[in-house]
């Protein structure tokens, strides 16, 4: 089943669409869980490119049209990019380094601060 993304009322299927400009991208899973990593191909299918473990990276090369989805490889929940996305899209490579993109529990990392905070403040 393809994905799909909301614009205003409507929802369009979300797809890879060119590949003409190259994105570094090294994915890294910061959840305990281990991840899916599934790119969404030219019909908007998932393509899983790896499980990662706790902690483990998964460096590949991509394009800025390519969209990328992260589910809980036990469970398929919705995993997110950077503690918010829940769909991640690639920025154009500039020659120097990769983004690094950490995978998250959807509000994982936000309350974690929160706890470290009232801890803290103790």
């Amino acid at each position: 089943m393809a994905e799909q993304v909301s614009q205003g009322r409507e929802k369009r299927p979300l797809r890879s669409i060119k590949d003409d400009r190259f994105a570094m991208v090294t994915f890294i899973c910061r959840t305990k869980r281990r991840a899916d990593v599934f790119w969404l191909d030219y019909q908007g299918g998932r393509v899983k490119y790896a499980t990662l473990e706790h902690g483990q990276p998964f460096p590949i090369l991509t394009f800025e049209t390519h969209p990328w989805v992260f589910r809980d490889a036990d469970t398929g929940s919705v995993l997110v990019a950077n503690n918010k996305d829940e769909v991640y899209f690639p920025v154009q490579w500039t020659g120097e380094g990769q983004t690094l993109v950490f995978i998250d529990i959807p509000g994982m990392y936000c309350h974690d601060c929160t706890l470290n905070l009232i801890i803290n403040c103790m």
